[in-house]
Order: structure tokens, then sequence, then C-alpha cells
């Protein structure tokens, strides 16, 4: 990992996932419920690469995981760049070695599975004056080359970039993945992107086609899809016009229905809004999160929620408790949704931090607040922090990275966090039947050697419920370093709870 205090991967993830001693108390001991953190056979060096990145993780069932990740190559060819683009599976509980991808390079990687062994990743190569959209599909745990998606070469046309904007699948096995094509060499807020789709389905790519609904409406690319149980996919994006106004809509065998302007959380003019995640647990019926503020009172941005019912979304309103355990109106700050899961019709969970910041020769994070919440039965309960987070931190800055549900009210939670004047540490955190535990170090790390840690992503697998276990398995990875000699040497780690 870079080496950076929490308050910088604070500012970073605003502009862009030994033994458990059952400690609580102040969140002085390590997380109870996990295992102890196990080093990812995933090499640090490769001569000629880049560090490795990873961008995703999908748990099918307790035990059976797969994330995805990328190492950029030196010394890229003329057209653009190279990338090494990978994913490490665990069966049976066993993390396996990687497995290269061949074909093309991305230099990002996003990954949807229907089911496991049998998954889709998508990503894009960056070239010189553009782009080039790239999609793979894995079958039977093995994975065939990474291609542009047929057809879409031919529908965007000679002298345009293509990206991969969003990925989702549906346990049916249905994936839909969405991107935008422009010209190349062209950036700015007025580029004139062409929204387009792409769908999977029993190992094979259809023909890209445009979303005309999208186009005609002066759509900037999506920023987040979901697709339910029946397969049908709901995405999220942004209007350019009226300074940033969220939509979603909703696609099925291939035919889109109309977008449906989210209201600003805020209204009136100046107000802008984006929706972050998206998560639709059965047909008609999601629930989405985002950051909205307004301009014309210079208010910091706060999170809003909105839900779909039976296929009618509501309005969306400002997170109950933000301004509490958040930014204040006013503050120079952001803030992040770090995660969104929803494992029932509105029955979510939902966590995210804000910071503020002050000015001065540099910008510096100077308070952070981390928060989680519930939506029960339809209804958001209040934002509230972390239990033991800012004991654990001694007051330091600490972000939320990501955040998974097994099952209503069973979710884990983990990030970072940064004692003063010293590294930052991976955190987790577990919710039992709707209780949050005490923020607590992962298990393990200083067995490893761990000089300093994060926690990047969370992932939970419904299982059989009992009276004192969460419905689900959650695996937590990130990533470590350990020093020698003045050196410090990147290394993966997971656990897994229950």
């Amino acid at each position: 990992m870079r080496r950076r205090p929490a308050v910088v991967t604070a500012i970073v993830g605003a502009f862009v996932s030994l033994l458990a001693c059952g400690c609580t108390g102040r969140g002085g001991g390590a997380a109870a419920g996990w295992s102890a953190a196990r080093q990812l056979p995933v090499r640090a060096v490769v001569t000629g690469y880049a560090p490795p990145v990873l961008s995703s993780l999908w748990c099918g069932s307790p035990g059976n995981c797969i994330m995805a990740g990328s190492r950029y190559k030196f010394a890229a060819p003329p057209a653009g760049d190279g990338s090494q683009v990978f994913t490490v599976s665990e069966a049976g509980g066993s993390w396996q070695r990687p497995q290269v991808i061949g074909g093309g390079q991305p230099s990002r990687i996003g990954l949807a599975c229907p089911a496991a062994g049998s998954c889709v990743a998508a990503g894009e190569q960056v070239t010189v004056n553009a782009g080039r959209a790239l999609v793979a599909i894995q079958e039977h745990g093995v994975w065939g080359t990474m291609r542009s998606p047929p057809g879409l070469n031919a529908l965007a046309g000679p002298g345009w970039g293509t990206g991969i904007d969003a990925l989702s699948c549906g346990a049916a096995g249905v994936c839909l993945a969405v991107g935008h094509s422009w010209p190349a060499g062209v950036y700015g807020s007025q580029v004139p992107f062409r929204p387009f789709a792409v769908t999977e389905h029993d190992g094979s790519w259809s023909n890209a086609q445009p979303v005309p609904a999208l186009a005609t409406q002066d759509a900037q690319q999506t920023s987040a899809v979901s697709c339910d149980p029946a397969d049908t996919c709901t995405a999220a994006g942004l209007y350019r016009a009226h300074s940033g106004q969220a939509f979603v809509v909703s696609e099925r065998n291939g035919i889109w229905g109309q977008p449906h302007a989210i209201t600003a959380a805020f209204g009136g003019r100046g107000s802008d809004s984006s929706i972050d995640t998206i998560s639709c647990p059965s047909q008609g019926n999601c629930s989405a999160a985002g950051i909205a503020g307004d301009q014309a009172v210079a208010r910091a941005p706060l999170p809003f929620v909105v839900t779909e019912t039976a296929g009618t979304w509501g309005r969306a309103i400002v997170l109950p408790g933000a301004r509490a355990v958040g930014v204040r109106p006013g503050d120079s700050g952001f803030t992040t949704i770090a995660g969104l899961s929803c494992p029932a019709p509105g029955q979510c969970g939902l966590a995210g931090y804000s910071a503020s910041m002050s000015s001065g020769e540099h910008d510096n994070v100077d308070a952070s607040a981390v928060f989680v919440a519930s939506q029960v039965h339809g209804t958001w309960t209040a934002a509230q922090p972390i239990p033991g987070l800012t004991a654990l931190s001694h007051g330091a800055p600490a972000v939320v990275t990501a955040l998974s549900c097994a099952a209503p009210g069973d979710c884990a939670a983990g990030g970072s966090y940064a004692r003063p004047d010293g590294p930052e540490h991976a955190w987790l955190a577990t919710e039992t039947h709707g209780t949050w535990s005490q923020a607590a170090p992962v298990p393990g790390l200083t067995a490893l050697g761990g000089a300093a840690s994060q926690v990047m992503f969370v992932a939970c697998a419904p299982r059989a419920r009992t009276a004192s276990t969460a419905a689900g398995q959650c695996t937590a990875v990130g990533d470590y370093d350990t020093k020698f000699r003045g050196t410090y040497t990147e290394h993966f780690f997971a656990t897994a709870s229950g």
C-alpha cells in the first residue's frame, strides 16, 4: 500500500474496498469473532510491474470468494498503458494462486458473479487519446480473454474512446455492463457522451447497444448499476444539465425504460446530487444513496437516500442524523458513501464518513466522522457512529471503506484509523441482530509484521442464523506493509468472521 496516514486516505477516498481475543471494552482488543489475518498469495514484487492494486471482492458462500486486481506494467507500449489483470479465488476456505486474465490490458477492473466459478470482468485500457472498454467471462472457474464487447467499435465509430462505468449480475445469470463513448482527445464537462450497454448470458456477450433514453436526456456516464434476482437491472447516473441531477433507469431483456429524475435532497436552484451506490434485492425494490449539496448556500455535502417500492421511486431525503454525526452545514469538507447493502426489500445497511478540512499552505483533514445507518421496513434510522472507533483512534481521523450485509441487521464494516502522528491501522466491526460491536483492530496483523494496514473490501455470504451469531459469514480483505531496513513492502491479507 502507498504509505499515507488515515487523513490522506480520507482525501483520496473523497475524490475517487494472532487470535481473536473476544475483547470489547474501549475497542482496544482484536476484533472478536474474526479469524487471524492470513497473508494472501499475491506477490508484492514482480519484475517490470508496479505493486498490485485490488479492485473488488465477491463471496458466494462462506469460504468461497474471488477478488480481482491488476498490476501496471512499466515501459508500457506506445499506444497506451499496459497492465496485468488477475483474480484470486478462495475455495473451501483456502486461497489459491492468482489466475491471470489474458487478452487486453485494462488499467482497472470490475468484477461481478452470478455464481461461484461463473463471473464477468470489465475494465478500460487507457490509450494516448482515449480509452478502450474490455470485458471477459469466467466459465467453470476458467477465464476467457479480455476483449472489446462485440459491436462496440462499430457503434462508437472511428476516433471515439469507450469505457465501462458499472457492472452487475442478477442471481439468474444475466449480467449488464453500462458505459459510454466519447470523441478521442476531447475532455471537459461538455464532452458529448454516448451511453451504451452490453449484456452477458450463458457465456456470451450481446452486441453493444445504445441507450437512447439516456442520450436524449444529455446524461453523463452512469455511476452505479444493480441487477435483481429477476434480472431487471437498475442504473443510476447524473444529468449534465441543472448543475447535476441524479437519475435512475431500469432495463430488462434489453429494453430500457424512461429515466426518473431523483428530486435533490435540498431542492431549489443550485442544488446538485449524485448517486454513488444502488442495491436492488428484488424486482421493483431498490435503495440508493449518494451525496447532495446546495451551491447557492455553500452547504457542505450531506448523504441522501432514496427508495423504490413496488416500482415507484420516492423522494430523496437527507440521511436522518447525518448532520449530528457528520460535517456541519457551512464547513469546508466532504462526505463519502463507502457502502450500501440491501439483503431484502426495504432492509439495508449503509456506511460512510465525512471530514472537515482546514485551509492553509496545505489543505488538511482536521476531523472525520464515520457513520452507519439502517433501513428497517422501508424507514431509515438515524446515522450513528461506529462504537469504540473514536477511542480506538484516540480522536484522530478514521475512515470506513467497505460494508456488506448477509441479512437484515447482520452486516460488517471495515476501514482504517490513525493514532496521532502514527500510521494507519485496519479495523473491523460487526452488526448482529441490529446491534453493532465495538470497532477493533484486525486480529493477526501484528503476527504478520504489519507496520501499517487498512481494510479494503468486505463481502458477506448468507448462512443459517443462530441465537448468538449473525445470518452470514463475512470476509474482509486489505493490505499491510512490512518494514525491513527502512524499506516498506506491501502485502495483502484476508480474515473471516464466524
